[in-house]
């Protein structure tokens, strides 16, 4: 995105995923699950975080199987910006768990990013 001296860009993002407890057994209470969503400014790992969000959901293992529960649709938004001066500029969207051990996240969909310059 060539974006032009003084404006900004808003970004946005939806993941939708699944919280999974992946014991094996059957759980005996909801488990917490973070998943972490990163924009970058350059390339992942590389680049630069410029907006970082934490979502849960809690997993629950009934015989195996999933419940509704589970479910998660994040959203987030951000504006990056003013730029001092004209550049072409790329972002990325990244999403990891937050939770150490058997829990995990599945990204399921829908899955959009988008940026669009605005003028000040």
């Amino acid at each position: 995105m060539n974006v032009r001296t003084n404006n900004v860009v808003k970004l946005v993002a939806n993941v939708g995923w699944l919280a999974v407890e992946n014991s094996g057994l059957q759980s005996v209470g909801p488990v917490k699950v973070d998943l972490i969503l990163e924009i970058w400014r350059g390339p992942v790992g590389t680049g630069t975080v410029i907006y970082r969000a934490t979502d849960s959901a809690s997993a629950t293992n009934q015989r195996g199987f999933a419940v509704f529960d589970n479910f998660r649709l994040t959203t987030i938004c951000h504006v990056d910006g003013p730029f001092a001066s004209s550049q072409n500029v790329t972002y990325n969207l990244s999403a990891r768990l937050g939770t150490p051990g058997t829990p995990q996240a599945l990204i399921v969909g829908p899955i959009t990013f988008y940026g669009e310059e605005i003028q000040p």
